[in-house]
């Protein structure tokens, strides 16, 4: 955290965050507080739902900064556990294994890898990248706009992203078996949903 962070949530001055998998974990610090809630934890969700911080908690440092260590380390089996899930090989995809993103033509429909890079540290893995393109004005041949939106093929979630953000188009046979797997079912499942769309 920067020195130029001031951040406060109920009173305490933030003095240590981590944001890491779905969570942005805080411990925060009340200088006027009573020594036994001088320091706070508590944890914010990301999911855009602004719902605030959960899970507020006060007491001495010793005591929340081993309630704040403890809520990441929750966090971090979160994350192993959904890796486990995936039942395979889940290394970030290098751009050598994906066939080039030809500006000149439309990836509308087309399986696309996103660049590693663009994600945090602990989602730099294939599962995240790997997706199809759903719209945006940036799917187009020789796009004006940047904006792409994409499904991402192993859960479906949607996101949006830039085209500059694209590493190439999906190259099949580089894919780990599972990964292979989820892009068939994701194709079997847009047919479906386009021929009940006409």
């Amino acid at each position: 955290m920067t020195g130029e962070d001031k951040r406060t949530v109920h009173g305490y001055r933030i003095i240590h965050s981590m944001i890491i998998g779905s969570q942005e974990i805080i411990l925060g610090e009340k200088q006027a507080e009573c020594p036994d809630k001088r320091y706070l934890c508590a944890h914010d969700a990301l999911d855009h739902l602004d719902k605030g911080y959960e899970n507020v908690a006060t007491g001495d440092y010793l005591e929340m900064l081993e309630l704040y260590t403890k809520r990441i380390q929750e966090e971090i089996k979160t994350l192993r556990d959904a890796e486990k899930k995936i039942g395979g090989p889940n290394a970030p995809i290098p751009a050598e294994c994906c066939r080039l993103d030809d500006h000149t033509k439309s990836i509308l429909g087309k399986f696309v890898v996103i660049k590693a890079e663009v994600f945090r540290p602990e989602y730099q893995r294939a599962n995240e990248q790997i997706c199809y393109v759903a719209g945006g004005s940036g799917a187009r041949a020789d796009p004006k706009e940047k904006a792409i939106v994409v499904k991402n093929v192993y859960d479906g979630r949607e996101a949006q992203f830039e085209r500059s953000e694209v590493q190439g188009l999906v190259n099949q046979k580089y894919l780990p078996e599972w990964a292979q797997k989820a892009v068939r079912k994701f194709q079997k499942k847009e047919s479906i949903r386009k021929g009940a769309a006409r």
